[in-house]
């Protein structure tokens, strides 16, 4: 099963980090259903190893001229290779903070889930680096929030 990797190796140099949505549901009949392999992580104790291999994607990557702006758009767990984008945005302000003459370009993210309560497991951290400006647009939709019409 291919996850994508969500955490930036500056930030995070011995780890990689994924994001992973525990799949368990019961159909019409009955039956309960679960995703195999994010059942197994879910399962596993802090520590374990788990054997994993990497895969390139050469194309999606943070642009290299450091000023163009980035529009990321994650439903659900498709957020999970952004979060290494702000995750290096963070850290590259960082290094530039004396910096005057650096010029970033904007980082956008138009994110939606179902419940903010449930699903927005980010929240937090995302609203952090809002407050930093490290991401400057954050948007966000969900489709199944309590006491609101769809």
């Amino acid at each position: 099963r291919y996850y994508s990797i969500s955490s930036s190796l500056a930030m995070c140099p011995n780890e990689i980090h994924i994001t992973v949505a525990v799949l368990q549901f019961t159909t019409k009949s009955g039956k309960l259903c679960r995703g195999v392999c994010s059942n197994w992580l879910n399962s596993l104790k802090e520590g374990a190893l788990v054997p994993y291999f990497t895969r390139a994607a050469a194309s999606f990557r943070m642009p290299s001229d450091q000023s163009v702006p980035v529009i990321m758009i994650g439903p659900g767990t498709g957020i999970a290779p952004f979060r290494s984008f702000w995750q290096q945005r963070a850290i590259d302000r960082a290094e530039n903070d004396k910096d005057v003459s650096k010029t970033f370009g904007e980082l956008v993210l138009y994110f939606g889930c179902r419940e903010s309560c449930k699903d927005d497991i980010y929240k937090e951290e995302l609203q952090g680096y809002a407050s930093l400006k490290v991401i400057n647009g954050l948007h966000t939709a969900y489709s199944r929030e309590p006491d609101k019409p769809k």
